[in-house]
């Protein structure tokens, strides 16, 4: 089977295979909400929005689209995400399906790589994610959080002397691996374990705040987060702090910044804005979840405005 996707238009090599599913398309969109990982929105003018508007907001975007690539010309036929607070790292994975059985089972094959940085060409006004080098660690997160959940029947490894251990992808992020390919058996996951749900075998302690606090708390709340970081003055103010912070960080050594040269152009490094992780470390991702939705037109213009004004 083909062991590396490309991007189109042009072809150029980039994720390698690393997994191989043995199971139903239910079984494994079962096993990955089981595991807290979601759908990734198609790209589209909406979800370009929600990309942008989780950077200006300094939040996560959990069902924020991938890039586009193919198999052997055949586009995913599912995608995964899973991520914290911050658009800026994420796991994600595409999954492409097979024509061929085995043992009277589907066959599903994917890529599995880890976010970690943005990297962004001044010059077009684009932005990039930059992966992970050690490629086989997220193979092995995606193995441990499906079968932490209790979905996974039995992994095993084959070899692939073939495959290259120092290769780059489409966007010049080396990748280190040992060349094999996970072989994943799932099961139904009919009664899933999930680590965001209360056992319901344990004795559970309820606490509710009377309805006046509820009621001041929810206020508070209200005005702090939808009226006043929900207008286009403070998420134009925010956009153009962390879009400078990005691109005007001071130099850390003579060398200069680490420049990435794709398809002619290049894209300068840069890290993971502290403004990205709030204070008291991140929040429990299944507690949120922005609703983006398409704007007005007068706030799409001030916010594309200031992420112009600023790169």
């Amino acid at each position: 089977m083909p062991f590396r996707t490309e991007t189109t238009n042009p072809a150029t090599p980039s994720d390698p295979i690393s997994l191989l599913w043995l199971g139903s398309e239910d079984s494994i969109k079962k096993a990955f909400h089981a595991a807290g990982w979601v759908p990734a929105d198609p790209l589209s003018p909406q979800s370009k929005y929600g990309v942008m508007r989780s950077i200006m907001e300094n939040q996560g975007y959990r069902e924020g689209p991938v890039s586009t690539l193919v198999l052997n010309r055949q586009t995913p036929t599912l995608v995964f995400s899973k991520t914290l607070d911050t658009f800026f790292a994420r796991h994600h994975l595409r999954i492409y399906s097979q024509p061929a059985t085995f043992d009277g089972l589907p066959i599903f094959t994917s890529t599995a790589t880890h976010d970690s940085g943005i990297g962004i060409n001044k010059k077009a006004k684009s932005l990039i994610h930059l992966i992970d080098e050690h490629i086989d660690e997220e193979r092995g997160k995606v193995i441990d959080d499906l079968g932490l959940a209790g979905c996974v029947e039995s992994v095993s490894y084959i070899d692939r002397p073939w495959v290259p251990r120092d290769a780059k992808n489409a966007t010049g992020d080396t990748l280190i691996t040992d060349g094999r390919i996970a072989i994943v058996r799932l099961n139904e996951c009919a009664n899933p374990h999930r680590a965001d749900v209360a056992d319901a075998s344990l004795p559970q302690v309820k606490e509710k705040a009377n309805p006046v606090e509820r009621f001041g708390r929810n206020t508070v709340l209200y005005l702090r987060d939808d009226f006043g970081r929900g207008n286009i003055v403070y998420q134009g103010y925010s956009g153009i702090k962390t879009v400078w912070g990005m691109t005007h960080k001071p130099k850390e050594s003579v060398a200069g910044p680490k420049l990435l040269h794709v398809g002619g152009e290049p894209y300068e490094v840069v890290s993971r804005p502290s403004q990205s992780m709030p204070k008291g470390g991140p929040k429990d991702p299944s507690t949120v979840r922005p609703s983006f939705v398409l704007p007005s037109r007068l706030h799409s213009i001030t916010c594309c405005y200031a992420l112009f004004v600023t790169l």
